[in-house]
């Protein structure tokens, strides 16, 4: 009998603090300026490229697709720093390319489930943001603002490399 009131002591006890917590936290949050979510993307490749460089090893085809989910963090940052837009451009281009040959040529379930991650992220922003964060930032120039790309839908574009990248995935593991 005192166990159980002592767990409802604790139950209760739990739930006030949680109830104080509430009143804490802000009444509507706001969503980082795109800027921010393409800093905090980046960052993110930047943590899962070093995860593998130091604790697994790969190679071939799968070490220069590692190389280029570190390559993509390098390009943002650089522009970033030294206020170049043209650089977003080449990193607009790279990124879009990396998610397609990637996902079509890559056997290997680390970079696939990385793959999965990053067009998750990416549908994501693109539905939060109303379009692609890159675009925002990059300056305008034919190489990714031209009639081809602007006749794509790239939101089905990445939902269908995602489903394919889930489906080697699955197929890997069976």
């Amino acid at each position: 009998m005192i166990s159980i009131i002592n767990n409802e002591c604790n139950f209760f006890f739990i739930l006030y603090n949680i109830m104080k917590l509430d009143k804490l936290m802000p009444m509507n949050l706001n969503k980082p300026s795109p800027i921010h979510a393409m800093d905090i993307f980046n960052l993110y490749l930047v943590c899962v490229f070093m995860y593998f460089y130091i604790f697994k090893e790969k190679f071939g085809r799968e070490q220069i697709f590692l190389i280029l989910t570190f390559l993509l963090p390098v390009l943002h940052f650089s522009g970033r720093i030294f206020s170049k837009p043209r650089l977003y451009n080449v990193y607009h281009l790279i990124l879009a390319l990396y998610l397609i040959i990637v996902t079509m040529y890559s056997k290997d379930i680390d970079i696939l489930i990385i793959i999965l991650s990053i067009l998750i992220l990416t549908i994501s922003t693109r539905r939060i943001y109303d379009g692609c964060l890159v675009r925002k930032y990059e300056s305008r120039s034919s190489l990714t603002r031209n009639s081809f790309s602007e006749q794509l839908n790239w939101d089905w574009i990445f939902l269908s490399l995602a489903l394919i990248s889930l489906f080697k995935i699955y197929k890997i593991k069976i």
